[in-house]
């Protein structure tokens, strides 16, 4: 089983640096977020250091790399022509289906592990380079696993939408706007909301609050897992 879920992620690797484009566009894909990464902590300095703001990173470059890469999974099988081959293989279903998952789940998790590490040299530099200074262990942990999550979760919803859209732009736009909506209609109701609370929100446990947040959104990434294991079908997939 792990030896047809390698091959699957083998595979998809392949697909990807083949048919995503040149690799003028892979480079561009990559380097947005690594200039992030040294923008925002040469400006911030010792504060990017001290709080939770590198968590900001956590959610947005595992979303956005998975979300530029998991789309293609079924929907770009389809318009290439390659996906009754595929299905038509000795393959597992749970391997194609955990492979091609985890290709983008590895992908954005790796790319937010190395904006990690770039934000901290930077953060060093811009303060000057005298002493090596660290994230502390409760913020790391949180950026590991929240960077995890969101790179499983992403990966769950694309490969869902991949396997019902008819091209990877439309399965691409769907899942971005998906993931886009939420965070956004959230950030307008606590603007709205929380107006005026603002000694309030210092007093709350911050900590407490991230704990909900990853079992919430530890609960979505489940139930997306469970929706696209229902969903794949060989028989379904060739007659869609």
């Amino acid at each position: 089983m792990l030896s047809d879920i390698y091959t699957v992620i083998w595979k998809e690797t392949r697909s990807w640096l083949r048919y995503q484009g040149s690799k003028s566009r892979i480079l561009i894909i990559m380097l947005t977020p690594l200039f992030v990464a040294v923008l925002l902590p040469w400006q911030i300095g010792m504060s990017w250091l001290n709080g939770y703001i590198p968590l900001f990173l956590a959610f947005l470059v595992p979303t956005m790399i998975a979300g530029l890469t998991v789309p293609d999974s079924f929907a770009g099988e389809k318009e290439r022509n390659t996906l009754p081959t595929l299905l038509a293989s000795r393959l597992p279903d749970r391997a194609i289906l955990f492979g091609k998952m985890l290709f983008g789940i590895l992908l954005g998790w790796a790319t937010g592990l190395l904006v990690l590490v770039i934000s901290l040299i930077s953060a060093n530099i811009s303060l000057g380079g005298e002493q090596l200074l660290f994230y502390s262990f409760s913020v790391l942990g949180a950026y590991l696993g929240f960077s995890l999550i969101m790179a499983t979760l992403t990966a769950g919803a694309g490969v869902l939408i991949s396997m019902r859209a008819k091209t990877a732009q439309e399965a691409s736009q769907l899942l971005i706007g998906g993931l886009l909506t939420l965070p956004l209609g959230l950030g307008l109701a606590s603007t709205v909301f929380l107006r005026g609370k603002e000694d309030e929100l210092a007093n709350l446990d911050l900590p407490l609050i991230l704990l909900i947040a990853a079992a919430l959104l530890l609960a979505a990434t489940g139930v997306l897992v469970w929706a696209a294991m229902r969903r794949f079908q060989r028989s379904r997939l060739v007659f869609d």
